[in-house]
């Protein structure tokens, strides 16, 4: 996968979350964080919802929580916090690492909710 991802001359977001996604699912938790910071440096502008919301369910299964706080800080910096897309797995990681308060401000501010969310909440 990451030959094929080397080779190509063009990477769009698409391309950069096909390959966060494979190693989240296949590969080395290690791998996909180092992806998603050579995507942070080299391609920004690519960041979108499935990003953020494969990196925070990673995340969560990890029990990474610095890891956490940064990527929760990159979806606010980026603009992604009001997605009920990336809300539900940042629900479902502050409640795995028992950060109850943290997860109730953030359902009350959630400009939109979705079952998942309840659920988690």
């Amino acid at each position: 996968m990451q030959q094929i991802f080397d080779l190509m001359p063009f990477r769009d977001g698409a391309c950069w979350n096909l390959v966060i996604s494979g190693y989240a699912n296949y590969g080395s938790n290690t791998d996909v964080v180092g992806v998603y910071k050579l995507m942070l440096k080299d391609a920004a502008m690519n960041l979108n919802q499935i990003t953020f919301s494969t990196m925070l369910i990673l995340r969560s299964n990890c029990r990474w929580m610095d890891l956490g706080r940064q990527i929760y800080g990159q979806i606010l910096k980026f603009g992604f916090g009001s997605y009920v897309f990336v809300g539900s797995p940042f629900l479902d990681m502050c409640a795995k690492l028992g950060l109850i308060f943290d997860a109730k401000g953030y359902y009350d501010e959630m400009p939109e909710r979705n079952v998942v969310m309840c659920v988690t909440q």
